[in-house]
């Protein structure tokens, strides 16, 4: 047990250390509000780009303050006298038994970083167009998954109303799970010999199922097609 605490202790404190990277490169921007306002340059400190800095100091600071304040508490002043096995179970103790979710942090820290690295990308000689494709693209595929998101719920319920013989359609969430893998291509029709209404019902309901689902993945193809061609025309 011990082996593991101070192997998940010392993987922990690698990925603390590197989260003071982007700490301090959302820190700077404050460096940057100070220089504009002493020169009178015009700056929006509401803007988009300093907001989002703003977010990735507040999530990198709480995390860092939650594994070097509340996880480590107490092995600070003692740390001459403490192992780092000792503190390695110390740590492991307190992330498991902390009421924060550290997990969670990490989480949205990796997320904020992927939306920060990306806006970053716009101005890259190379990565610029296909940046702008993919914001033209984004509007899109936000209503893709809302449309799908919809379509699974109402399939959903039917199914639970339909086949409540069928282990993986008799409560909403089973069939949201199997109508999600069956829009993968894992199904069989072979589940609905069993089913309330026949066999053949439940064929009809799955291809029905697959039509709508296939034209909603047909509407994110030709929106994307349609920004490539507005985008190199």
């Amino acid at each position: 047990m011990s082996e593991m605490s101070e192997e998940f202790y010392h993987k922990v404190m690698t990925v603390s250390y590197l989260s003071f990277l982007p700490l301090m490169f959302a820190f700077q921007h404050i460096f940057n509000i100070v220089y504009a306002s002493i020169n009178k340059r015009m700056i929006n400190p509401y803007g988009f780009l300093n907001l989002l800095d703003l977010v990735i100091f507040g999530f990198y600071f709480s995390n860092i303050n939650i594994t070097y304040v509340v996880n480590l508490q107490g092995t600070w002043t003692d740390y001459p006298f403490l192992s780092t096995e000792t503190v390695s179970v110390i740590y492991t103790r307190n992330y498991y038994g902390n009421y924060i979710s550290e997990d969670v942090l990490w989480i949205l820290c990796l997320v904020i970083m992927y939306i920060r690295v990306f806006y970053f990308l716009r101005f890259n000689e190379f990565m610029g167009k296909f940046v702008g494709i993919v914001e033209k693209l984004l509007y899109d595929v936000v209503l893709f998954f809302c449309f799908y998101i919809v379509e699974l719920l109402f399939f959903s319920l039917i199914a639970e109303l339909c086949f409540r013989r069928l282990n993986d359609y008799n409560t909403t969430q089973k069939a949201f799970k199997t109508l999600f893998y069956s829009s993968l291509g894992q199904f069989s029709f072979d589940e609905f010999k069993d089913s309330d209404f026949g066999e053949y019902f439940g064929i009809t309901y799955m291809i029905i199922f697959l039509v709508c689902n296939i034209g909603i993945v047909m509407h994110l193809f030709i929106a994307v097609i349609t920004v490539l061609y507005d985008a190199y025309a």
